[in-house]
């Protein structure tokens, strides 16, 4: 998933140095960022300083020290200073664009990583640090938002107006929460500051929380000075290092070098995995369709404004001037986001070198399943996939592409490109004519058989995390981060109804198998629209944690809804009567993470959940019948085809094909 980014305002350069800016990245305490692009068309960020700073001649000069150390960086895990102009109008600097969301973008929207991943991610980190201290660089603003992840790792970003290690005085211009002590008391900062907050982002990463919690920042900067750390929920392989990372004394902490070495040994050990744990049904109680104490039917009690379906815009339908070829694109990143993004897998496959490659080791299967194909062409995280109504063809989409799998024969058909950006959402029309994805704000529809782009439907203005055929193939449903489900004619490509009043943005939405009610999902709530008059019929609001994932069962007499869980309960399913509007029949527990993607199978029978591992449930009789643990990151996306063949697309760049025996 890249960065978000919005258009140039009123006031923003139409161009900075030789880059024409394109859009606006982001805005910090020392300047604007940039998307902008080299003359032949390459993607830089632009940091453009505040012109209160321009005017000091002392920061000119400091600016300038500091963009010509930060260029003697070189580091595998550290995006570069390509150019800068201190000495302009308004100082600038330019770095290579990452296309890849941040830490905290990723954590915030799809939660904390397991500990395996975290313990890459600080390895990785360690080992950019390593490379700055060696260029004479401290970075002194280390915090999620400047840990980007990309394909094959991550980058650290935004070092680049940070003071040499021989400065003695500085601003404290960083993040209140990620500050060393020595650095608020005004002592000397060395190397051993960003120690400090690889520490407090390795909690964050694992918990989503902050050591020395929020607020005010002079109560956070005190708490930090005065007072331990609190680490609850930090899990014991990390704690400890993070223990160490935050000692008050900056000689007590652990050098990079070290910090390295400790993650490798505790997230190897002794070379061997242990052995899984013991499967038990985690179903309290069984599913049976009886009311949970507690929990009596919704009446719908708030107002949610909805524009009714009108006639429709005209259709931008682009024909001709999609894609004409079927190149194999170099992939920018695997996406889990977010956006679409789905914890912190993304991107971070590659963290550790030979003896981390799984593609050899068979998965861990507990259950009536084995693995019945593996596909690795794709080299960024998948975020989907998707059965042909005839169960066919496979497709899985990662990065800006999708490729299109013989599921027979096990063999890459096609490969489709022209995606702008790698988002969340994709499926195939019911007769199997059309396959819709997500791109960005855009939806497009690709002929299956010529595999060209035959339309884009514009009119989001977030980032779109899922998309729905309805079951006569007439209609398209797309959720957004701008809050919103739009329905699409897809015969003419217009839009034909605008769902609002969901309080944050719609990570999934599902249509009824009979066509008239629409499913989707937004915080704590699940939604439920009447299709045809475009109107809320039902909110559904005594959730537990945010709503992840909504499917109706083929025979549509339930819904099934993933939320977050509370504290240590983790992630759900719940499974509501759709006749008897606010009647849970039951709740599925036992998922240690979050949720990401359910589906049922053509029966009904079961029920496939993906989070850090695929699950596979009985619908019945509320028991768990599979744990399918193949996947080297965790699962991002699951579907069922028509002849009951189970894909997943994982966080590991792989699609894996699992059967009943």
């Amino acid at each position: 998933m890249a960065p978000p980014h919005h258009a140039p305002e009123p006031g923003d350069p139409a161009a900075v140095g030789t880059y024409q800016v394109e859009g606006v990245l982001g805005e910090g305490g020392m300047g604007r960022v940039y998307l902008g692009r080299t003359p032949a068309g390459g993607a830089v960020a632009v940091k453009v300083v505040h012109r209160e700073f321009a005017a000091d001649g002392g920061f000119r000069a400091r600016f300038e020290r500091e963009v010509a150390t930060a260029r003697q960086v070189h580091g595998l895990y550290t995006v570069p200073v390509v150019d800068a102009d201190p000495r302009a109008e308004r100082p600038w600097l330019a770095s290579a664009y990452v296309a890849g969301p941040s830490l905290q973008h990723t954590v915030t929207e799809h939660g904390p990583g397991s500990t395996a991943t975290v313990l890459r991610l600080v390895a990785a980190v360690a080992e950019g640090l390593q490379s700055l201290h060696a260029a004479g660089v401290v970075h002194r603003d280390l915090r999620p938002s400047n840990v980007l992840l990309v394909a094959g790792g991550l980058r650290l970003s935004d070092y680049g107006i940070a003071n040499a290690v021989e400065g003695t005085s500085v601003t404290r211009a960083g993040a209140p929460a990620y500050l060393a002590p020595e650095y608020i008391r005004g002592d000397e900062v060395t190397g051993a500051a960003d120690v400090f907050a690889l520490g407090l982002v390795a909690y964050f990463a694992a918990t989503g929380r902050l050591a020395f919690g929020g607020g005010h920042a002079h109560a956070m900067t005190y708490r930090i000075v005065e007072q331990e750390p609190d680490l609850e929920g930090c899990p014991e392989p990390l704690r400890d290092l993070v223990v160490d990372c935050l000692r008050k004394d900056p000689r007590q902490r652990p050098a990079p070098a070290e910090i390295v070495e400790r993650c490798r040994v505790t997230a190897h050990g002794d070379g061997h995995a242990s052995p899984p744990p013991a499967v038990q049904p985690a179903v309290q109680p069984p599913v049976q369709p009886v009311v949970q104490p507690g929990v009596q039917p919704i009446e719908p009690t708030v107002t949610r404004p909805v524009i009714p379906p009108g006639p429709p815009p005209p259709p931008h339908l682009p024909g001709a001037s999609g894609p004409q070829g079927l190149t194999r694109r170099q992939l920018l990143l695997g996406a889990g986001g977010v956006v679409g993004v789905a914890g912190l897998g993304i991107a971070i496959a590659a963290l550790w070198p030979d003896d981390s490659d799984h593609g050899d080791v068979p998965p861990v299967v507990t259950g009536p399943f084995r693995l019945a194909g593996t596909f690795t062409d794709h080299t960024a995280s998948v975020n989907n996939v998707a059965f042909s109504p005839d169960g066919l063809l496979l497709a899985g989409m990662s990065g800006e592409d999708i490729r299109f799998w013989d599921v027979a024969g096990h063999e890459q058909r096609a490969v489709l490109t022209g995606q702008a950006r790698p988002t969340f959402g994709m499926a195939f029309s019911p007769d199997g004519r059309l396959l819709a994805t997500a791109d960005d704000r855009t939806v497009r529809l690709w002929d299956v058989e010529s595999r060209e782009a035959r339309a884009a439907l514009s009119g989001h203005t977030g980032e779109i995390g899922d998309i729905a055929f309805s079951p006569d193939g007439r209609l398209l449903a797309s959720a957004g981060e701008d809050k919103t489900v739009r329905l699409w004619d897809v015969a003419s490509g217009g839009e034909r109804a605008v769902l609002t009043g969901h309080g944050t943005n719609v990570p999934s939405v599902s249509f009824h198998p009979g066509g008239r009610l629409l499913a989707s999902c937004s915080g704590e709530s699940v939604f439920l629209w009447d299709v045809p008059e475009g109107r809320l019929r039902d909110v559904l609001d005594v959730h537990k944690g945010n709503v992840w994932a909504v499917a109706f069962s083929p025979d549509g007499a339930v819904l099934a809804a993933s939320d977050t869980g509370t504290g240590s309960a983790g992630g759900r399913v719940v499974f509501w009567d759709v006749e008897v509007v606010g009647q849970q029949n039951a709740v599925l527990g036992g998922n240690e993470k979050p949720i990401r993607d359910l589906a049922f199978s053509p029966d009904g029978r079961l029920l496939a959940t993906a989070a850090e591992e695929l699950k596979v449930w009985d619908v019945a009789g509320g028991g768990l019948l599979a744990v399918l643990d193949g996947h080297d990151l965790g699962v991002n996306d699951v579907a069922f085809s028509s002849t009951g063949l189970l894909a997943s697309a994982g966080l590991d760049a792989r699609v894996l094909l699992w059967e009943r025996v």
